[in-house]
């Protein structure tokens, strides 16, 4: 059996009362749970933690009641995985002798004390994190993304999360999606560059779909005008 040990540091003090306990009895075995009701680290609200305690192994889990993690990368408090998994740190082994002996009180106290308290040096994600979100923030919306659901967007010099950018086949860039001109399925820039009007018709094509034309201008030679597959030259 493994416990993570990230670096926290339990605070001085105990506390026996901190939410209702309830007792489960599984197949497994005896597992008991309580609610940690607000917590702040720092003056930072983290919200009501429900711990999970198994009593046959030193299994613990604790999820977060309060606040959606998914901007947090699903991590349940500063110093608990996205699986719910509690950080011992330098108190695993009190942990596992508290455990051991069946000082299920004393365990209880030291869980409540952990996750009471913020280690700057190891968290999962830090205070500002969790305030602010784990990872970058999407130019257009401002949303924060972990760097996969992210794309460098050179017309904005940004990057784009997915609901914010559309991929231009022509240019073969992604841009975002306002810089987007559906009804030529490219980028505006693409769109305003590389389409010419058919000199009968005036309607506008891309350059490699009309045909040169050559004229004769006196002044002018080797002159040619656009013309599309219906034009023609009288």
């Amino acid at each position: 059996m493994s416990y993570s040990q990230c670096g926290v540091k339990s605070r001085t003090g105990l506390n026996r009362n901190a939410g209702p306990t309830n007792w489960v009895e599984g197949g497994s075995g005896s597992k008991v749970s309580w609610t940690l009701a607000g917590v702040e680290l720092d003056e930072v609200w983290i919200g009501d933690l429900e711990v999970n305690l198994a009593l046959d192994e030193l299994d613990v889990y604790v999820w977060n009641l309060s606040v959606d993690t998914d901007d947090k990368n699903g991590y349940q408090h500063p110093h608990v995985g996205s699986e719910g998994d509690i950080c011992w740190g330098d108190n695993v082994i009190a942990a596992v002798a508290y455990h051991r002996a069946g000082d299920f009180f004393a365990l209880k106290d030291l869980m409540d004390n952990l996750l009471q308290t913020y280690n700057a040096h190891s968290p999962y994600i830090s205070l500002d994190e969790w305030v602010n979100g784990v990872g970058e923030s999407c130019y257009e919306c401002g949303e924060r993304y972990s760097d996969d659901d992210l794309v460098w967007a050179e017309d904005v010099e940004g990057s784009l999360c997915d609901s914010c950018r559309t991929y231009c086949e022509r240019c073969e860039h992604y841009v975002v999606y306002r810089h987007y001109d559906s009804s030529w399925e490219a980028c505006e820039y693409y769109a305003a560059n590389y389409t010419l009007e058919c000199a009968t018709c005036s309607d506008k094509f891309w350059e490699d779909d009309l045909t040169a034309m050559p004229i004769a201008w006196f002044d002018q030679p080797g002159s040619t005008l656009p013309l599309c597959y219906r034009g023609s030259w009288r």
